[in-house]
C-alpha cells in the first residue's frame, strides 16, 4: 500500500484546545487515539487528585494533558469537567476587579504593593462559584442537600455578577468600597459583618471566607466535579501589570491547594487542576510566598527527553507514527504493522545526511507542538506529495524557523519587552552558530552604534542574564568540547535536562533557528 498523500494525513493542531473545539464524537476519538502520555506522567496520581498541577515549557503539552484526565476522569467516574482559560477569558478588567476585592480589608497598605496583597481568599471565592454554578447548571450530586450546602450556595451565590455587553458573567460582582449589596430583606440565614443598619450591605472579603468556611462542612453525595485551569501565563504590558500578575497567580496556585486539600478532608470528588508555564513559576517566585513546595508535592512536569532515545523509540516520534497509523486507519497495536514499518513508509533514511529520526529531533525543542508544526507546514506546502522528503524539509525549513522564533520570542516576552526583543534578534542576525561570552561580547560592542534596539535590552539587562535567559527558553545551548582532539562531547540545553548554563564553555544557537537567522 502507498504512502497517503500530505494532504490526506491527520497531523493534528498546534495547540491542543483547538482539537475538542466542537466535543463531538470524532473530535473525542481522533484526540484520545492519537494522544501519548508523556513517558514520566503516572495518569493515576491526577485521577486520584494526588496530583493536580501540570507544569512545563510552553508548547510541551500541558493543555492536551490536562484535556485527556478530564475525558479519562469523565471515562472512569462519569465526571462533569469544566475548563477556565486564565489567559484568554481573565480579562484585564477581571484582575482589575480581583485587586479591589482583595484589598477590602487592607486599605492601610500600599495599593501598588501587589506582592503583599492577599488575593487567596477572593480566588477560593472564584473557585467555589464555579463550583456551585457548575452543580446548579449540570444539576449535579456532588454534595448531600442538607442545610449545610444550602447555607455555602446561597453565601456563594448572594453577590450578584452581572453580565457584560458580551454576555459573560462578570466574575467579581460590582464592588462599593469594598461592600456588596446582597439584599433589601436577606433571610439567608448567615452571620454577615453588616455594614449599614439596614442590614443591605455586607465586606465581599466576609462573604468570601465564609463560603470558605462553609465548604468544609459540606458532606459528599459521590458525583465528580473536575475544574480544570489552564493558560496561566503572564504578558510583559508594565511593571505594575506584570508584578500584579505574578502575584494573582502565585495566589491562585494556593488557593488550588487550599482548596483540594479541604476537598480531600470532606471527602468530595471536587478536583481543581491547574496548567502552568515554567517561565511563570520562575517569575512568581520574585514576588514573595514559596510557592515551591506546592509544586513539588501537588505538581508533575511534563518531560519528553530521555537520555539514549533518539531513534525511532522516543516518545515524541511516537506520536508521529499514532497520527499516521489513524490516517490510514491503522491500529498499530493490534496490527503486525510495527513502528519502524510506518516510519520509513513516511520518511527517508537521511535528511542532509542525518539519520531522519534525529534531523527531525535536534531540529525541534523536544515539544509535540514544534512536530506538529513542522509537519502541518510540510502537508500545506506539499499536499500532493506522498511522504516527507529532503524536498519537503528543506522548502519548509525557514517558514518552520521562523515560526519557532515568533514561539521563543513570546516566552521571553514575560521578561522582555517588545523593544527589548528585537535587540535580541538584531544581536544574532547574521552572527555564527558557535561562540564564547567573549566573542559575543565584542560583537554587541560592533553593533551597538548600528542597531539601536540593542542598546535598548542592554540598558535593561546583562548580558550574562541575557543569555541564561535565552539557554532557559532553548534559543541557545552549550557545546563542549573534548579536550585534546576538539570533538564535539555534548551539546547541553535546558529542554533536555541540563538546568544550568555554563557561560565559560563554548555557546551555540539551537539548529531549529539557523535559517531565519541566517546563520
Amino acid at each position: 500500500m502507498k504512502p497517503l498523500k500530505l494532504r490526506d494525513l491527520q497531523i493534528g493542531n498546534i495547540d491542543a484546545k483547538n482539537e475538542l473545539l466542537t466535543g463531538s464524537d470524532d473530535e473525542i476519538d481522533f484526540f484520545r487515539r492519537g494522544f501519548c502520555l508523556p513517558p514520566n506522567i503516572v495518569l493515576e496520581d491526577f485521577l486520584s487528585s494526588k496530583k493536580y498541577f501540570v507544569t512545563g515549557l510552553k508548547g510541551i503539552g500541558k493543555t492536551a494533558l490536562l484535556r485527556f484526565i478530564a475525558l479519562e476522569a469523565e471515562k472512569k467516574f462519569g465526571a462533569t469537567t469544566c475548563f477556565v482559560l486564565f489567559k484568554s477569558e481573565v480579562k484585564e478588567q477581571d484582575r482589575k476587579d480581583i485587586c479591589r476585592a482583595s484589598r477590602a480589608d487592607i486599605i492601610e497598605k500600599n495599593i501598588d504593593d501587589y506582592p503583599d496583597t492577599d488575593f487567596e481568599v477572593v480566588w477560593k471565592w472564584f473557585i467555589h462559584r464555579k463550583i456551585v454554578d457548575t452543580i446548579r447548571e449540570c444539576k449535579l450530586k456532588v454534595f448531600i442537600d442538607d442545610d449545610n450546602y444550602k447555607k455555602y450556595e446561597k453565601c456563594v451565590t448572594a453577590p450578584k455578577l452581572e453580565e457584560k455587553s458580551s454576555g459573560i458573567k462578570r466574575l467579581i460582582p460590582n464592588l462599593n468600597k469594598g461592600s456588596i449589596e446582597i439584599s433589601k430583606t436577606p433571610k439567608i440565614g448567615l452571620d454577615f459583618d453588616w455594614e449599614d443598619k439596614d442590614k443591605t450591605l455586607v465586606k465581599f472579603y466576609s462573604i468570601a471566607k465564609q463560603a470558605d468556611q462553609l465548604f468544609k462542612e459540606l458532606k459528599p453525595a459521590g458525583g465528580f466535579l473536575c475544574l480544570f485551569l489552564d493558560e496561566l501565563e503572564l504578558t510583559l504590558g508594565s511593571q505594575k501589570q506584570y508584578k500584579r500578575d505574578a502575584a494573582l497567580i502565585r495566589d491562585l496556585i494556593v488557593a488550588v491547594e487550599q482548596i483540594n486539600s479541604a476537598s480531600k478532608k470532606i471527602k468530595s470528588n471536587v478536583i481543581v487542576y491547574a496548567g502552568i508555564r515554567s517561565e511563570v513559576i520562575s517569575a512568581i517566585e520574585s514576588v514573595g510566598k514559596e510557592i515551591n513546595k506546592i509544586i513539588g508535592d501537588f505538581g508533575s512536569q511534563i518531560i519528553w527527553h530521555q537520555s539514549g532515545s533518539e531513534n525511532e523509540n522516543h516518545p515524541l516520534l511516537n506520536i508521529i507514527v499514532q497520527r499516521i497509523s489513524i490516517s490510514e486507519n491503522i491500529d498499530i497495536t493490534q496490527n503486525e504493522y510495527s513502528k519502524s514499518v510506518i516510519w520509513n513508509k513516511y520518511f527517508p533514511k537521511t535528511i542532509q545526511g542525518i539519520q531522519s529520526e534525529k534531523y527531525i529531533l535536534h531540529n525541534s525543542w523536544y515539544r509535540p507542538r514544534d512536530l506538529v508544526r513542522l509537519l502541518n507546514l510540510a502537508r500545506d506546502q506539499f499536499p500532493d506529495l506522498q511522504g516527507f522528503s529532503q524536498r519537503v524539509f528543506d522548502g519548509t525549513k525557514k517558514q518552520y524557523s521562523q515560526e519557532s522564533w515568533v514561539e521563543l520570542a513570546e516566552e521571553l516576552s514575560v521578561k522582555y519587552s517588545q523593544p527589548e526583543i528585537s535587540g535580541i534578534q538584531q544581536i544574532f542576525n547574521g552572527y555564527k552558530r558557535q561562540f564564547s561570552f567573549g566573542d559575543i561580547q565584542l560583537h554587541i560592542e560592533k553593533r551597538l552604534k548600528l542597531y539601536p534596539a540593542i542598546e535598548t535590552v542592554l540598558n535593561s539587562h546583562k548580558l550574562g542574564e541575557i543569555l541564561t535567559d535565552l539557554y532557559n527558553v532553548g534559543f541557545i545551548g552549550n557545546v563542549l568540547f573534548s579536550g585534546g582532539r576538539g570533538d564535539v562531547v555534548k551539546m547541553r540545553f535546558s529542554f533536555r535536562g541540563d538546568p544550568n548554563l555554563i557561560l565559560e564553555e563554548k555557546l551555540t544557537i539551537h539548529k531549529g533557528l539557523y535559517s531565519f537567522f541566517t546563520l
